[in-house]
């Protein structure tokens, strides 16, 4: 079906303490199979879900939300760290009435938010699906020096409280 996603699109204000206000396009047909939540990586936005919302909004509740700084999210001053970006998710999610467990859909980035929402909220999902979301970070040698040697002082640190 060829929709016009910006019809679709809702500015949330989501409530204190953050007060942000994120940007959400919302597609619903009146009753939906399920709900699926699509979360974009960094760089991305909402509408590079076109062809999913398109093909997957028939039969369900299909959301793309817009991660703060993204797109026409506000871009607040902050660390946007990811327990700042899961207190946003779960807010949204609030604030749209999204009460039963949902599909969740990440890519690269938002794959890693998708994959801590999972283990933060396991209620809250009913499938998770991760689309070139890195398993695993590989880290240049002097950040791999820093974190040996940070777990070498807390190895001693606890043997010399014993």
């Amino acid at each position: 079906m060829e929709i016009d996603l910006e019809l679709y699109r809702k500015q949330v204000r989501l409530p204190a303490p953050s007060g942000v206000r994120l940007s959400a396009i919302d597609i619903s047909p009146d009753f939906p199979e399920h709900t699926l939540v699509f979360i974009h990586g960094y760089g991305g936005q909402a509408s590079q879900w076109l062809y999913q919302l398109r093909e997957f909004s028939d039969k369900n509740r299909a959301i793309a939300f817009e991660l703060r700084g993204h797109g026409k999210s506000e871009k607040p001053h902050g660390r946007y760290t990811m327990d700042e970006l899961q207190a946003d998710l779960l807010a949204l999610l609030d604030s749209l009435g999204v009460n039963e467990p949902f599909t969740c859909i990440g890519h690269s980035f938002g794959g890693a938010i998708a994959s801590e929402f999972a283990v933060r909220y396991p209620q809250r999902i009913e499938r998770l699906v991760l689309i070139a979301t890195a398993g695993e970070f590989r880290l240049n040698p002097p950040s791999r020096l820093l974190l040996r040697l940070a777990d070498l002082l807390a190895s001693h640190r606890e043997e010399l409280a014993q």
